[in-house]
């Protein structure tokens, strides 16, 4: 039941219940004896909590709070039993629950339910009896038999609300007939179908005296005593009437409608079939006559002689409504604020005056809208002219439009200024081809489809989000406005989405505001430029041939260009950047960073990088501190050489690869460093994870560790006296000289080399060495192809250390090994 139609109870309910009210005829009990200890007038009161739960009860609190506050408790009697188990407590005896919260959980009830409540008890159907709760009955459920709605209505005849909404119309007929009628406190009545109702609406002042609204959504005037219908009612306030069509059945030309009604202010007569029309409501604001078979213009200028007050004229789907019938409404309807006119094939609005028009609906028009006509509507609000047939628009003068509805529309040259607009949609106008809009209350425009769309001019300085999506034969010359080159234009924007426009072949943007840029589906971009201080989402998807990104943003945390597979030059500018995602960048040749806060980088199949990525990476990102270069095939000694500079360098992953002993000799092998860069290690003191100038002795030429013949990644000389060597000399293999050489990439704590096919034995004592990688933690060496003497070397080298190594698929893991990682483990304790 409709909540906004139950009135409150009166506040002689509350007495009724209280005690005030309890008579001999009342139907409720007297009051029980007050407990002892307790004031006669208190009553004892019983909360929910023990309730189950009662359909239709809404939730929060009711309407009807109790004053009595619960009796204080008893004081504990040591002779009294003990309490009973939660199992075994009785059920709650309902005759105790008091009745005025009985009658506070009925007045939350809908009517259904309070038909079934009023059916539990004796208490409930007394309690129930009170005509306050039968003040609206909604019979729109079905749920409740008509002759129960009957009864009720002749047991409380003060019924003022009445719904048979979806009822059958048999039952419909029931009510009508019934002898309950005359019913002279209703106010409301809703009927879903009613048959007869040329009947009904001439009777409804003698069945319904103090009728306020009345609505009928399908009526039958199949049965009509005489050709005219007088409809007379002096409180009646707002009428509904729906003509239900009967096919075969054929309505008179002299059919009239007279309607004497002076307090009637809403007046909807749907697909009216009188062809005569006569109003006598001089309150009347609201009329609404859809799909109306008036015989001519004159006929409706007649009706609304009588209705000096008329706002609202609705008039559409009919093709009785023409230029002519409008005009003839000038004078008569000299306040008239909104005119509905959609689907008039004869209307254009030519030659037609209304000086207070607010609001024009002419949707479905196929004929051209008169521009002139517009124009003179000074003080227009709001235009629809949805799927309309006008094909230039120009509302220059119109100051206070707000709305403009233009969907599917034959429009091509738009131009549209007003400082009030705030709402424009333009979806579906396949022909538009230009846009001029200045506005200065606008904040947000979202247009789709424009297919022949080529030139966007904005001049909206509160706009803060734009969308033109699936704009093939937009250009960027055409929209400098929207891309911010064009100062002043729209220096809010803060969302701006070209989706679609596949007329895009090189995008510049450059916006103070902008955050959000949406350039998906743009397949024909090949080159874009955005230089936006505060952008922090940059959207690229399936942007194929984007070939050259510069992008310069400090508003960006992680950025992922992974669905641009043919990008080969990247300029990215990001002061705040945390994360860099490229992977599936194929054709990724070069990258020129300028990002010194960036920990992490993943260049997952990135396969065509060459060496201007690597030599630019320390100077670039000097905080990386994770890399991933998995699924790299190119990789060269030259590549990775560069990465002995990056010093907080933690990760790297090889994995994939097919890297071997240069190319790990190259990152993590003693070589000579510049002065410059040994200075920046070992007076830069700011790290404390960092190992710096770690310096060892290696004589002889068996290689860059001094690896003898033996290949045990000892040298000659280890292997001659069994030690490892040490000391702060090295001597160099191209010249024989002495000098001092450090390792590389001194702070990496996890290497992933998994399935590097070029791992050798040579390669595996780069890692054995023990002044290379003195922090590594964790070692992935899956189907790696190492020997069992290779292994153990490694092993034995990083027990201090190591805390992950991962050798699944490796030939050399034997049980020599396994002797060796259990006396690892042992030492380690772990």
């Amino acid at each position: 039941m409709t909540q906004g139609f139950r009135p409150s109870l009166r506040p002689g309910l509350r007495q009724h219940w209280e005690g005030g009210d309890r008579g001999a005829s009342s139907p409720v009990s007297p009051a029980p004896p007050a407990p002892p200890g307790h004031a006669a007038a208190e009553r004892p009161v019983m909360f929910l909590g023990h309730l189950p739960r009662l359909s239709g009860l809404p939730a929060g609190p009711s309407r009807f709070p109790i004053s009595a506050p619960p009796p204080p408790p008893a004081p504990p009697d040591a002779d009294a039993a003990p309490p009973a188990a939660p199992g075994d407590a009785e059920e709650p005896e309902w005759e105790l629950l008091p009745d005025e919260l009985v009658a506070q959980v009925m007045s939350c009830l809908q009517f259904s339910d309070l038909c079934s409540a009023a059916r539990v008890c004796r208490q409930w159907r007394q309690v129930s009896a009170h005509e306050d709760f039968w003040r609206v009955m909604d019979v729109q459920d079905k749920q409740v038999p008509m002759h129960t709605v009957l009864a009720l209505c002749t047991r409380f005849p003060r019924v003022e609300g009445i719904h048979l909404g979806l009822v059958p119309l048999a039952d419909v007929r029931a009510f009508i007939d019934s002898p309950v009628l005359p019913l002279r406190h209703l106010t409301h009545l809703t009927l879903g179908t009613a048959e007869n109702a040329h009947a009904l609406l001439a009777a409804i002042h003698t069945m319904f005296p103090a009728l306020v609204t009345l609505s009928i959504a399908a009526a039958d005037f199949r049965v009509k005593p005489s050709s005219s219908l007088v409809l007379n009612h002096p409180l009646l306030q707002a009428l509904s009437v729906g003509h239900r069509a009967v096919p075969g059945v054929q309505i008179s030309w002299g059919d009239r409608l007279t309607v004497r009604c002076p307090a009637l202010s809403s007046l909807s007569l749907v697909g009216m079939e009188h062809t005569r029309l006569e109003l006598h409501t001089p309150a009347l604001r609201e009329l609404r006559i859809p799909r109306h078979k008036l015989s001519s213009g004159v006929q409706l200028r007649e009706a609304l002689t009588g209705c000096p007050l008329l706002r609202v004229l609705d008039a559409s789907h009919s093709n009785v409504t023409t230029d002519d019938t409008l005009r003839n409404l000038d004078g008569a309807c000299p306040h008239l604020e909104e005119l509905v006119v959609s689907r008039c094939p004869n209307v254009t609005l030519a030659g037609v005056a209304f000086p207070a028009l607010r609001r024009i609906d002419a949707e479905r028009c196929p004929s051209v809208i008169c521009q002139g006509a517009l124009r003179s509507f000074v003080a227009l609000e709001e235009l629809v002219l949805d799927e309309g047939g006008c094909t230039v628009l120009d509302l220059t003068t119109l100051r206070r439009l707000r709305v403009v509805s233009l969907s599917k529309c034959r429009i091509t040259t738009l131009r549209l200024w007003s400082p009030d607009l705030t709402t424009l949609r333009l979806d579906g106008c396949h022909a538009l081809t230009s846009i001029d809009v200045r506005s200065t209350a606008a904040t947000a425009f979202e247009w789709g489809h424009l297919l022949a769309l080529t030139s966007v001019s904005l001049v909206c300085p509160s706009l803060e989000v734009l969308a033109l999506e699936d704009c093939d034969a937009l250009k960027p010359e055409e929209c400098v406005a929207l891309t911010g080159q064009a100062p002043g234009a729209v220096p809010r924007l803060r969302r701006l989405s070209l989706q679609g426009c596949e007329g895009f072949t090189a995008v510049k943007v450059a916006s103070e505001s902008l955050e959000e840029l949406d350039l998906g589906r743009c397949r024909g971009m090949r080159r874009a430029e955005v230089a936006c201080p505060r952008l922090h989402k940059l959207l690229l998807a399936e942007c194929d041939g984007l070939t050259e990104l510069s992008l310069s943003s400090e508003g960006f945390r992680s950025l992922g260009l992974g669905t641009c597979a043919r990008l080969e030059r990247l300029e990215l500018a990001a002061a705040h950047l945390h994360t860099l995602d490229l992977t599936g960048c194929g054709a990724l040749r070069t990258a020129a960073l300028r990002c010194p806060h960036l920990t992490a980088a993943d260049c997952t199949f990135c396969l065509s990088l060459e060496a201007g990525f690597f030599a630019a990476l320390p100077a670039g990102a000097p905080a990386l501190a994770y890399l991933s270069l998995a699924s790299c095939p190119g990789l060269t000694p030259g590549f990775l050489q560069p990465l002995r500079r990056l010093r907080k360098l933690a990760s790297l992953d090889l994995s994939y690869t097919y890297i071997g002993a240069e190319h790990l000799a190259a990152a993590i092998g003693m070589l000579k460093e510049p002065e410059e860069e040994e200075e920046e290690c070992g007076g830069g003191g700011g790290d404390d994870d960092m190992v710096c100038d770690d310096e060892v002795t290696a004589v002889g030429g068996g290689g860059l560790w001094g690896i003898g013949p033996g290949g045990d990644g000892r040298g000659g000389a280890a292997a001659a006296g069994g030690e490892h060597l040490a000391g702060s000399q090295v001597v160099s293999q191209a010249s024989g000289s002495v000098g001092t050489s450090r390792g590389g990439l001194l702070g990496l704590r996890t290497l992933q080399l998994a399935v590097c096919k070029g791992l050798t034995d040579a390669a595996a004592a780069s890692l054995a060495h023990p002044a290379a990688l003195p922090l590594l933690e964790d070692l992935d060496l899956t189907h790696a192809p190492l020997s069992a003497r290779a292994l153990g070397a490694v092993v034995a080298a990083r027990q201090a250390t190591l805390r992950d190594l991962t050798l699944s698929g490796c030939p050399g893991v034997c049980g020599e090994l396994a002797d060796v990682l259990l006396f690892c483990g042992r030492e380690g304790g772990g």
